[in-house]
């Protein structure tokens, strides 16, 4: 999926950590525009409301939600899926209209009302899935958060994304993994799955560790070699904790290092 985005200009000229390089400003409101490819595509819950900083509803997500397919059968219309990790299944969420197509609206499991829902937290993430035989364009705004977030990752699945308008690097200063199971074998190590739109396929990178336990790195596909990659901003990811218990991680806002900086 590729994504554009945009910060206002507010705060320029100002120091931000080496991982930030993708940060157009500092500012903290801005928008997004997702290049939503026919099929499924991870699409971020990255934005939340000016000045208060709460949760954005589905029902308010895309300024241009008219570019969605909207129709009276939900096995025809385009969706949105969140992920509930306490329960591990999906709920989700279609773009219905009525009979004369002059209301349209996100109902939850293709319900005659719009959904006053917004994702779980801040941090999650979700599978929009297209019903175009085309690419559409579909736009997210709002205020970039402005302090750090931590995400709790419960056993199982979870479908998180980077909120942050700057990538994040798949290494050890980034995040503080320690909490993450490694392991020689990846088949019981934790997980990261980036999903290819393109090839409507998924990327797995695999939390990998030497014999003697000393080093840990994240290896795509199991590798013996620390992986380059990064979480591009604005995209969401899947993670798979092994451990029967939770664990966080933080991500630290760009925005606030920035102002810190200043």
């Amino acid at each position: 999926m590729n994504k554009k985005i945009y910060a206002l200009a507010a705060l320029a000229a100002v120091a931000l950590p080496a991982w930030a390089a993708e940060v157009y400003s500092s500012n903290i409101v801005g928008y997004q525009k997702l290049t939503i490819k026919p099929g499924f595509n991870m699409i971020p819950g990255q934005f939340v409301t000016v000045g208060d900083e709460e949760l954005i509803p589905i029902a308010d997500m895309f300024s241009d939600a008219e570019n969605a397919t909207a129709n009276r059968d939900m096995t025809v219309a385009d969706r949105i899926d969140t992920w509930d990790a306490d329960n591990q299944i999906y709920v989700s969420y279609y773009r219905m209209t009525n009979r004369k197509g002059d209301s349209v609206w996100w109902g939850k499991d293709g319900a005659g009302t719009e959904t006053t829902d917004a994702f779980s937290d801040f941090g999650q993430g979700a599978f929009y899935y297209s019903q175009n035989s085309e690419e559409i364009t579909l736009t997210t705004s709002g205020q970039v958060k402005s302090d750090a977030t931590t995400i709790e990752i419960a056993p199982g699945f979870n479908l998180i994304c980077n909120p942050y308008p700057a990538a994040i690097p798949l290494t050890e200063d980034a995040i503080d993994w320690s909490a993450a199971t490694a392991n020689r074998d990846m088949t019981v190590a934790d997980r990261i799955d980036t999903w290819d739109a393109d090839n409507q396929i998924y990327v797995s990178y695999y939390r990998m560790t030497n014999r003697k336990g000393d080093s840990v790195w994240w290896g795509k596909d199991g590798a013996g070699t620390a992986t380059t990659d990064s979480i591009p901003a604005g995209t969401s990811f899947f993670y798979y904790n092994q451990a029967s218990a939770p664990f966080s991680i933080t991500l630290e806002s760009p925005a606030a290092s920035a102002t810190a900086g200043e």
